[in-house]
């Protein structure tokens, strides 16, 4: 596996470097090609993990001749090539490219820019309702606060693997970020903002 992460790393900021200079549409291709003959196992070439359309949150966000022209010539490409593509016309250097591969991991990455939170949360909202009428014959909006954290409660046993497991952890993970980034989480972890020292303020470790 840390072979594999390098390896795609590595793969990730050639694509970036080509894309940030403009290295013909032929060249995005050897990658690819390149990256295939160095995945040993056919199953993993093949891999939704390893190959797909490029990101949907990434075509928007950077619309370029470079990623169209990546995707003539290679449809499908390996998600270090188009990952590294993205970035490098995003503006961000190849080694940027090559750590957010290497440190989150290639599946992490895909994950973040293929996710598709919209079907995730209402397709958990839709089993939620269907629960909420299967065991109290009412909607969720019109149970008792104690009925509905009962349901929630049993809802994050759920399988973490299952649409309402999935849905229930969005949720948590989104909320969490959205209360500690606000004015209250923030005074709540007695956060002081980014400071600086006028002078080093010195070790006073006895190993220096």
């Amino acid at each position: 596996m840390w072979t594999a992460g390098l390896l795609a790393a590595s793969f990730a900021a050639a694509s970036a470097h080509a894309a940030t200079h403009g290295v013909h549409k032929g060249h995005s291709l050897a990658l690819d090609a390149e990256l295939d003959a160095r995945t040993p196992s056919f199953a993993q070439r093949g891999a939704p993990g390893r190959r797909a359309r490029a990101p949907p949150a990434g075509r928007i966000a950077w619309p370029s001749p470079e990623i169209i022209g990546l995707l003539k010539v290679t449809p499908r490409p390996h998600h270090a090539v188009i990952m590294g593509a993205l970035a490098g016309v995003g503006s961000a250097p190849p080694r940027e490219a090559a750590l957010a591969v290497a440190y989150h991991g290639q599946a992490r990455v895909v994950e973040l820019e293929t996710v598709d939170s919209q079907a995730i949360v209402r397709t958990g909202l839709e089993l939620l309702e269907q629960q909420s009428r299967e065991r109290y014959g009412r909607e969720f909006l019109g149970l008792a606060e104690t009925e509905q954290t009962d349901l929630v409660r049993e809802v994050s046993r759920t399988p973490p693997e299952s649409p309402l497991g999935r849905c229930y952890l969005f949720l948590r993970r989104e909320a969490i970020r959205g209360y500690f980034t606000s004015q209250a989480g923030l005074m709540e972890l007695d956060y002081k903002g980014n400071a600086f020292y006028g002078a080093c303020p010195g070790c006073e470790s006895r190993r220096g």
